[in-house]
């Protein structure tokens, strides 16, 4: 009984954090998002629930298991902002094909695809291609991106008029692993900057481009920097891995409103970084 107890008293404790969680995630902001907005979803412990997912941003819903083949989770909200992801870090197996990808649209609640170019789908633009020009045959409004290694550029830009989004997944394990890094007194200063200029300076539209994150080790002074870029170069937007562990410092709202400072001690302060200088 004192097993249980204390097992049910983990339960209980771990759904009000769950709740609370999602109540600190949910948007005050009631504007127009002025860039797209994305976070990854599906069900498990470890991953982030569609739920938690803010309203109004783009759900990428996938089942982020081991074979390429397992059918995704649903999402929630509108079917037509969400995107079914397919690869990633680890994903192997046959590639599905378009009509079983067109059959999941139905049971996924999403109407759009992500290829995590990744795993069985390293580099394969290709492939991404020919399923996206096949199931847009049947489904012309579907929108299709590619979640891209950062050297990719290159190989990308002869894609630049299949794909809307190319994501550039612009971390390891978190923000600052490896070659990344952000430095806050001069972020250009960094190992990451490079990766983003290549793609700017790249023949992929800077429209299409987005800044793929993930929420570890992200720092509410880069969240503005971010923000900076996509003021300056006209980038997309900003996606999120890990969305659930969203430290508690950065606020969904400074990451919804441009005009809304993260890294500051008054959330409603803005200053000239956070509109791009303007």
């Amino acid at each position: 009984k004192d097993a249980k107890d204390a097992k049910d008293a983990k339960g209980e404790a771990n759904d009000r954090d769950s709740s609370q969680r999602r109540k600190r995630r949910a948007s005050t902001y009631t504007g127009t998002l002025p860039y797209v907005l994305q976070a990854y979803c599906s069900s498990g412990d470890w991953l982030t629930a569609c739920d938690d997912i803010p309203s109004g941003w783009q759900q990428h819903v996938g089942a982020f298991d081991k074979s390429i083949s397992t059918t995704p989770p649903a999402a929630t909200g509108s079917a037509s902002d969400n995107y079914i992801t397919l690869g990633g870090d680890g994903v192997e197996g046959d590639v599905p094909s378009a009509s079983t990808i067109e059959c999941w649209f139905s049971r996924s609640n999403a109407k759009n695809l992500d290829f995590d170019l990744e795993g069985v789908l390293k580099g394969e633009f290709c492939t991404a291609s020919t399923l996206t020009e096949t199931i847009q045959k049947t489904y012309p409004d579907a929108k299709s991106q590619v979640t891209c290694l950062v050297g990719t550029y290159s190989t990308a830009a002869t894609y630049a008029d299949t794909f809307d989004y190319f994501a550039i997944m612009i971390h390891g394990d978190s923000m600052t692993s490896g070659t990344y890094s952000i430095p806050e007194d001069d972020p250009t200063s960094g190992g990451t900057w490079p990766y983003i200029k290549d793609w700017i300076d790249s023949d992929v539209p800077n429209s299409k481009i987005i800044l793929s994150l993930t929420t570890k080790g992200l720092e509410a002074y880069m969240v503005d920097w971010f923000k900076e870029l996509i003021a300056e170069y006209g980038l997309a937007g900003m996606s999120f891995w890990d969305w659930n562990q969203l430290d508690d410092s950065i606020s969904t709202t400074c990451i919804e409103d441009q005009s809304t400072q993260c890294d500051s001690p008054d959330p409603g302060k803005c200053d000239a970084r956070c509109n791009g200088g303007d």
